[in-house]
C-alpha cells in the first residue's frame, strides 16, 4: 500500500560498479560577527518540503536537496545491533549556519556532527557579550517558567526591556527565534508543533508537542545535567521512547533589532543555541541503551543486554579523539585540531583503512539576500561559479570530488506588505535566499574511468503574492543532472510559499541530453477540511504564517509514469465510504487502498 518512494534524483549507474572494483583490489569558512539583523533572521525560517535523500547508490554518503541544491554528508563508522535499540556511531556534515560564532566547537567531530538523538532550539543568552549559557525558560501566564516542556506551545521566554542592560531585550521572540527541531538519526529533523485537537494522541500520558510525522513530544520532571526544570520524553510512532534530558549550550550570534528612521533606537538579543540531548531510549519491551556524559561530552553508550562503546576526547580541543567496541578502534584525525574545534581529515577503521577528507565537509556558510527596498535582491544571482570543493576518499579507494557555487533561489507567491518608512520601502517578508548549490560530482578510482555529474539550476522566479493576481507567477524551478552517459534528467518542484514548497511535481528523462523517453508526474493532497486524517498536525510554535508543510500532512495522491506511449499510474481513490470525503486513507494519512493500473 505504500506509495512510491520520492527519490530526489535517478539511480547513478556508474557508482557500484566503480565501488564493486574498488572493493575487490582492496578552518573555519563561517562569517563570525557577533550580531545579526531582523532582515537576516529570515532565511534562517525558510522551511523547504523537499525531500533530502541520498542517492540511491553513494559511497561517499552525500545526500542532495534538488529542490535548492543544498548537500550533506552522513556515514555511519559503528553499528552494534543487540537485544534492544542499535548502537550506532553516525557522522553527519554540519549545515553552513552562518550565525553560529563558533561553528566547528560543539559537534564532536568539528565540520563533522556526532549524531546524537536530541531536541534544539534558540534561547536567551544569560549574559549581553559572549554569553556561553542560556536561559532556557518558556512563556507562561504567570511569566517565564522552567516548565519548558509544559509550556512548550507559548514558546520561549523573552527578556524585557534592558535585561542585560541599556538596549537590551525586549525583541518578541517572533524575531529572533526559530522554534524547536527534533533530531532523530534515521528519522532526520522535524519541526515541533503545538498539538492541534485532531492530530491523533497515544491513548496514554500527555504530550503538549507533535510532528507532522507523529512523533510525540512529551514532558519529564527534571534535567539530569543540573538545570532546574523539565526536560522532554519523546515517544516514536513505533512505540520507542528518547529521553531527552540533559541540556547543553552553544555559542550563537546575538540579534539586533533597529528602527530604520531616526533616532535608529535599537535593541540587543544575545542568544544561545540549546540542546537537550538523549541519555535513554528504550524499545516497547523494555529494552534501552544508556547515553553517559562527562560535563557535555558523551563518552559512553551502553545497552541493557551488556553492549558497550566508549568515546575519548582529545585533552587540548572539543574533538572525538578514538571509539572503541569490543577491543576494535576508530581513530580520528583533524587537519587542525585547537580549543575552538577542527576540520576532520581522516578516520581510520579496525582494519587499518581509512576515510580521507580534503576541504570542509560544511557548505560556505552564507548571509541572507538582502532586499534593496521592496520587491527586488541588492544584487543577481552570483551565477555558476565554483566557489568551494570538497574531496572524499573512500576507505576502498574511490574518490569523489564535490564543487559546488554559490546560487540565488527564490519562492514565489510569498506574503508580504511593502512598508514605507520616510523615503525608503521595506518588505516585510524575503522570498530571496542563498544556497551553496552542488555544481558537479566527479568519481573516480583505479581501473575505472572518470564519471562526472553537472548540475545545473533554473534562475529563480521570486515573487510576493500582491503581484500574482490570478495566479499569474511562475512557481515551479528546475534542476538539470547530467550523467556521465550524456542521460539528462530534469527535475521540477513547487516553490509556491506554504504546504507544498520543494515538493517533486514532475521528473523528464531525456536520452543523450535531448530525446525525451519518460516522464512522471506527481499529485498531493493537504487537508483543510473534510479528510479522514488532519490536514493542519499542529501549529507552528515559531512565527511561521501561512503554514509550511512541517505543519501540514502533504500526501502524495498520484503519479503518472508516462514511457513509449503508456501511462502506468498508481493512485490513492476517493470511494472509501469509511473514509471523510470519500478518501482511501486512514487517520494517519496512510493509503488504506491503492489502484495501480496503466494505459492503452
Amino acid at each position: 500500500m505504500n506509495p512510491p518512494p520520492e527519490k530526489p534524483m535517478r539511480a547513478n549507474r556508474h557508482l557500484p560498479r566503480l565501488l564493486a572494483a574498488l572493493l575487490a583490489v582492496g578552518p573555519c569558512a563561517w562569517a563570525c560577527a557577533q550580531e545579526s539583523s531582523y532582515d537576516e533572521e529570515y532565511q534562517n525560517r525558510i522551511k523547504s518540503a523537499g525531500t533530502v535523500q541520498a542517492f540511491a547508490d553513494t559511497p561517499f554518503g552525500e545526500q542532495v536537496d534538488l529542490y535548492t541544491g543544498a548537500t550533506s554528508f552522513e556515514q555511519v563508522d559503528l553499528s552494534l545491533p543487540g537485544l534492544g535499540p542499535e548502537i550506532r556511531i553516525t557522522r553527519r556534515a554540519i549545515k553552513g549556519d552562518w550565525s553560529m560564532s563558533e561553528p566547528l566547537k560543539f559537534s564532536g567531530f568539528g565540520d563533522w556532527e556526532l549524531v546524537v538523538p536530541q531536541l534544539t532550539t534558540l534561547v536567551p543568552g544569560s549574559v549581553k557579550v559572549n554569553s556561553t549559557t542560556g536561559i532556557w525558560r518558556a512563556q507562561s501566564p504567570s511569566g517565564d517558567s522552567d516548565l519548558r516542556c509544559t509550556y512548550m506551545s507559548q514558546g520561549v521566554w523573552s527578556p524585557p526591556a534592558n535585561y542585560y542592560g541599556f538596549h537590551t531585550g525586549d525583541i518578541d521572540n517572533s524575531i529572533w527565534w526559530q522554534g524547536y527541531q527534533l533530531e532523530i538519526p534515521g528519522a532526520g529533523s522535524q519541526t515541533v508543533l503545538a498539538r492541534s485537537a485532531a492530530a491523533p494522541a497515544p491513548a496514554a500520558g500527555t504530550y503538549p508537542g507533535v510532528t507532522n510525522q507523529h512523533w510525540q513530544v512529551g514532558c519529564l520532571p527534571s534535567t539530569t545535567s543540573g538545570q532546574a526544570g523539565e526536560s522532554f520524553l519523546v515517544l516514536a510512532p513505533d512505540g520507542t521512547k528518547y529521553f531527552l534530558t540533559q541540556m547543553s549550550f552553544d555559542t550563537y550570534r546575538s540579534l539586533r533589532d533597529a528602527d530604520p528612521v531616526p533616532p535608529y533606537w535599537y535593541s540587543i538579543m544575545p542568544r544561545n543555541f540549546a540542546r537537550m540531548k538523549a541519555t535513554r531510549i528504550e524499545d516497547r519491551h523494555g529494552n534501552y541503551v544508556t547515553y553517559g556524559y562527562t560535563g557535555n561530552f558523551l563518552t559512553s553508550i551502553t545497552g541493557s543486554d551488556g553492549r558497550a562503546v566508549t568515546i575519548e576526547w582529545w585533552a587540548d580541543a572539543p574533538l572525538v579523539k578514538k571509539i572503541t567496541a569490543n577491543g576494535r578502534s576508530w581513530n580520528y584525525a583533524y587537519a587542525s585540531r585547537t580549543a575552538a574545534g577542527g576540520t576532520l581529515s581522516q578516520v581510520t577503521l579496525p582494519d587499518g583503512s581509512s576515510w580521507l577528507f580534503t576541504g570542509s565537509a560544511a557548505p560556505p556558510a552564507l548571509g541572507p539576500a538582502s532586499m534593496s527596498g521592496c520587491n527586488s535582491p541588492t544584487s543577481g544571482d552570483p551565477g555558476p561559479g565554483i566557489t568551494s570543493t570538497y574531496t572524499v576518499r573512500h576507505p576502498a579507494g574511490a574518490i569523489g570530488v564535490f564543487r559546488y557555487s554559490t546560487r540565488l533561489r527564490g519562492q514565489s507567491y510569498v506574503p508580504s506588505w511593502c512598508v514605507v518608512i520616510g523615503m525608503t520601502g521595506y518588505d516585510t517578508q524575503n522570498p530571496y535566499f542563498l544556497v551553496s548549490a552542488l555544481a558537479q560530482r566527479e568519481a573516480s578510482g583505479p581501473g575505472q574511468a572518470t564519471g562526472i555529474w553537472n548540475y545545473a539550476y533554473e534562475s529563480h522566479h521570486a515573487s510576493f503574492d500582491r503581484d500574482c493576481p490570478g495566479n499569474t507567477c511562475q512557481s515551479t524551478t528546475y534542476t538539470d543532472l547530467q550523467e556521465p552517459d550524456g542521460t539528462r534528467t530534469r527535475y521540477i518542484h513547487s516553490t509556491r510559499h506554504g504546504a507544498l514548497q520543494g515538493k517533486l511535481l514532475r521528473t523528464e528523462v531525456y536520452e543523450n541530453g535531448m530525446t525525451l523517453k519518460r516522464t512522471e508526474d506527481r499529485s498531493y493532497n493537504f487537508a483543510d477540511s473534510d479528510r479522514p486524517y488532519p490536514g493542519l498536525m499542529g501549529n507552528s510554535i515559531s512565527a511561521a504564517s501561512p503554514p509550511y508543510a512541517s505543519e501540514n500532512q502533504v500526501l502524495l495522491r498520484k503519479t503518472t509514469l508516462t514511457q513509449q506511449g503508456r501511462k502506468f499510474n498508481w493512485e490513492v481513490p476517493g470511494d472509501c465510504p469509511e473514509g471523510l470525503g470519500g478518501f482511501c486513507i486512514d487517520a494517519f494519512g496512510r493509503p488504506t487502498r491503492v489502484i495501480r493500473s496503466s494505459t492503452p
